[in-house]
């Protein structure tokens, strides 16, 4: 059984957020669960390397500066993640599937938020319409 200290090992984390204090408290939470933590300030930056980087799951804010971090993610479905926002979750309509975490959260919140999101199914974004 592992122990609380490396319940992440192995695992590549995506943390992207805004928010730098945000970004280095959850970078420092994750590393000392054993995960490997990538960090990105905005979704430029996120989409640098999401691509190139087999990411066990992404921490990522719902409502970035400079984008929608629901709207991105829900274009990598294959790719578990937890939402976090520091504004009420209760009025953003999610599918069923996604893990969610209101800011700010506890270092324990964050750890099984993650952990429940690992093998969590989420729906595939819907097919371009055709109709013009």
């Amino acid at each position: 059984m592992r122990s609380m200290a490396d319940r992440l090992a192995g695992r590549i984390v995506a943390v992207v957020d805004d928010d730098e204090l945000i970004r280095a408290l959850t970078a420092r939470v994750l590393t000392r669960e054993g995960a490997t933590v990538i960090l990105a300030g905005s979704l430029a930056a996120f989409r640098e390397f999401a691509d190139r980087v087999p990411l066990d799951c992404v921490v990522m804010d719902l409502l970035l500066t400079n984008g929608n971090g629901l709207a991105e993610m829900r274009r990598r479905p294959g790719v578990s993640c937890v939402l976090c926002s520091g504004y009420d979750l209760a009025r953003t309509p999610l599918e069923p599937g996604w893990v969610v975490l209101e800011k700010p959260f506890a270092h324990e919140s964050l750890v099984s938020a993650i952990l429940e999101s690992f093998g969590r199914e989420r729906p595939a974004p819907p097919e371009p319409s055709s109709q013009c």
